[in-house]
């Protein structure tokens, strides 16, 4: 008989039972009830086997053994409990009721299924013209709405249609620009969006101006002349003559005044660049 994952325990009844039982008595009562109610009944008469039962020692078992067994019923050298007996009754009968109710419901969907399949099967499936071209067409409209992920955190969702149409107006180099920008925003901050195209156009794009434009996108004329003085980079410590972008050679950030007072700025690209040295 399988094991329950719980045991019903009248708490009037067994305290009015075990008034007299010491702590020691008590548990090793309890201990060989659910031992009892575990194995489905009647346990083996055997003080080894009833001391492993009731986690005691020899001399604890002997100290207790007789109160304890006066609970149970001795029979050709097993140990029964009458009320324990009981439920266990009770729980079988509960179990099959179930059990039956629960085919009884199998096989009123299996006909069901069955009357179903025989409906279907009756009704010929006619490769049309139409059939054919609606098939097309559902799968046309599966791909023109399935999103791609880019970016480093693969968090920004496009479909074809919406990176072709942001490719065709901002050019590659911005919309790379933009899809990493918004890529670190989502993972950094948390951001989210139904439509990460609306998202790039509506304030990615500014951002990535303000920050100067991608890094690689070739401006017309170098800002600055060749005579420029080494600039130390406040985010990664690099002393060396700023590129032709005014950006730093080994981290990239931008070393124009707007960016070299903003605080939060330094602050908000090194943690940028950290998160991506972690992934």
């Amino acid at each position: 008989m399988p094991s329950t994952p719980y045991m019903k325990l009248y708490i009037g009844d067994y305290l009015g039972d075990t008034s007299h039982l010491t702590t020691l008595q008590h548990g090793a009562y309890l201990l060989l009830i659910m031992a009892y109610w575990q194995k489905g009944g009647c346990v083996r008469n055997a003080d080894a086997m009833l001391r492993q039962c009731t986690r005691t020692t020899p001399e604890e078992w002997e100290a207790c053994r007789e109160v304890v067994l006066e609970f149970f019923e001795e029979r050709e050298g097993f140990l029964y409990h009458k009320r324990i007996d009981k439920e266990l009754q009770k729980r079988e009968l509960i179990s099959n009721k179930s059990k039956d109710s629960a085919a009884a419901r199998w096989s009123e969907r299996n006909a069901n299924a069955m009357r179903t399949q025989c409906e279907r099967n009756a009704t010929p499936i006619v490769h049309s013209p139409d059939n054919i071209i609606n098939n097309i067409s559902d799968d046309a409209n599966a791909m023109r709405t399935h999103k791609h992920e880019y970016g480093a955190e693969k968090n920004v969702l496009l479909t074809d249609g919406q990176y072709s149409k942001l490719l065709a107006d901002l050019g590659e180099p911005m919309l790379l620009a933009c899809v990493e920008e918004l890529s670190t925003a989502k993972a950094m901050k948390g951001y989210k969006y139904k439509r990460d195209d609306l998202a790039i156009r509506k304030w990615v794009v500014d951002a990535i101006k303000k920050k100067g434009g991608p890094l690689n996108q070739e401006p017309e004329k170098p800002r600055y002349s060749n005579d420029i003085q080494p600039v130390l980079c406040p985010v990664c410590g690099n002393n060396e003559t700023p590129n032709y972008q005014k950006r730093c050679r080994k981290c990239g950030f931008f070393l124009d005044p707007s960016w070299l007072n903003d605080p939060g700025l330094i602050a908000e690209y090194a943690d940028g660049l950290k998160a991506s040295a972690d992934a």
